[in-house]
């Protein structure tokens, strides 16, 4: 019966077991995938807030540059052409605004004066059509391609008595200092390209900047000119990665790029197969009980008729299958104790032969040959016979028979 027992185990366990692994590597596929879902989605979300960021810092700018053109000081000291009193209240400006470009241009387009960081200077087709739009009268605020880089700026009219009478400029650059703000706030590494050139990154590895990979990306985005979010790996380690044009008026001047690194993902499903290897090792040995026990069940009343049935060749036929199984276990073995009862009563057991050809032999006794019973005994089969005295062996029968004959001739 362990044969039979161990052969359920083994058809048994592999309908439990094969689903088990199905269910948990589809929970493994589904989990990763809502995974890299979230972290798309984290990705999205804080380039929204690093884009919002950027939006709150120009509008910042843009209120502060329209409150300085409404100092009477500057506006006296820019229509007296008085430069030191301008630089002056310029120098001022950029110390308190912590910004690296400030300078006033005349409606000519010639600099009255400018406080800004060392090499920061010129402007391109951006910057010149921005200064003319505030030459109409309306200020605007851009991020714009400068010598050193691309930057936040505003250029704002100075009116005297609705006069343009010169145009404020305001610059901040988009650098390191920028890019860690967003980074402590967001939890992102991020890499921003004046075009081709690398302007700023919080990453620390060299090797992530002149990754082939990101080079590739980035070709990508320039081409297309629309956001473009990728799986790659930089420097041997994967990322999530979002880079988006910047764009003025639909001309390219650069790229943004946040990185978040997946290897939270790889550690997250390596956590969640060592959950699942636990749970299934678990699942397999309750599995296993609860199919030996049932197994078990199953192979008791078996156990039972072969005991019965060992019992039966040795002529005992008073043995019962106990079972209260209402299933068709249950049926043979009522079945099996009723036969057993109706052998009970239509079979002679082999001892009771034994005991009547043991009593037949009692009955047998000793006749002389003229049909007398010598001394009026009788003899069992067991006495000793008469050798040549003429004694003979005869039943009750035969003597019976005898003196039948004898008295009818």
């Amino acid at each position: 019966m362990k044969t039979l027992q161990n052969r359920l185990l083994i058809n048994f366990l592999p309908l439990s077991i094969i689903p088990t692994i199905i269910v948990a590597g589809i929970c493994v596929i589904i989990i990763t995938t809502q995974a890299n879902t979230n972290f798309e989605k984290r990705l999205k979300d804080s380039f929204l807030g690093m884009e919002l960021e950027l939006e709150q810092q120009q509008e910042e700018l843009y209120y502060r540059a329209q409150a300085i053109v409404e100092k009477k000081e500057l506006q006296d000291a820019i229509t007296l052409k008085n430069r030191q009193t301008i630089l002056r209240l310029l120098e001022q400006v950029k110390f308190e605004l912590d910004i690296d470009m400030v300078e006033a241009i005349d409606n000519r387009g010639i600099v009255l004066a400018e406080a800004q960081r060392p090499a920061y200077y010129g402007h391109n087709e951006s910057g010149k059509a921005m200064f003319q739009k505030a030459l109409n009268g309306k200020g605007v605020v851009a991020i714009e391609k400068t010598d050193m880089g691309l930057s936040i700026d505003v250029f704002f009219p100075i009116k005297v008595n609705e006069k343009i009478i010169a145009v404020l400029e305001l610059g901040k650059l988009l650098d390191y200092n920028f890019l860690s703000k967003t980074k402590n706030k967001f939890g992102l590494e991020s890499i921003l390209f004046d075009r081709s050139r690398l302007q700023a990154t919080t990453f620390m590895d060299p090797h992530i900047i002149k990754d082939k990979d990101l080079d590739v990306l980035r070709n990508e985005v320039k081409a297309g000119k629309k956001q473009v979010i990728r799986k790659i790996e930089l420097a041997g380690t994967p990322f999530f990665t979002i880079g988006k044009p910047i764009l003025f008026e639909k001309s390219f001047l650069g790229i943004l790029f946040l990185a978040l690194s997946s290897e939270a993902v790889s550690q997250a499903k390596s956590n969640l197969i060592m959950f699942l290897s636990i749970a299934m090792i678990a699942l397999l040995l309750v599995t296993f009980f609860l199919c030996k026990r049932l197994s078990s069940n199953l192979v008791k009343p078996i156990q039972s008729l072969t005991s019965i049935t060992m019992e039966i060749t040795k002529g005992n036929l008073s043995k019962r299958v106990a079972s209260e199984n209402q299933d068709e276990v249950g049926v043979l073995a009522r079945n099996f104790n009723h036969m057993l009862e109706t052998l009970e009563k239509t079979t002679v057991s082999k001892d009771y032969l034994d005991n009547i050809i043991t009593s037949m032999a009692d009955n047998l006794i000793v006749v002389n040959p003229d049909a007398t019973i010598p001394n009026g005994k009788p003899v069992n089969s067991q006495s000793p016979g008469l050798p040549g005295t003429g004694t003979h062996w005869k039943t009750n029968r035969d003597h019976i028979g005898r003196h039948r004959s004898s008295r009818n001739p």
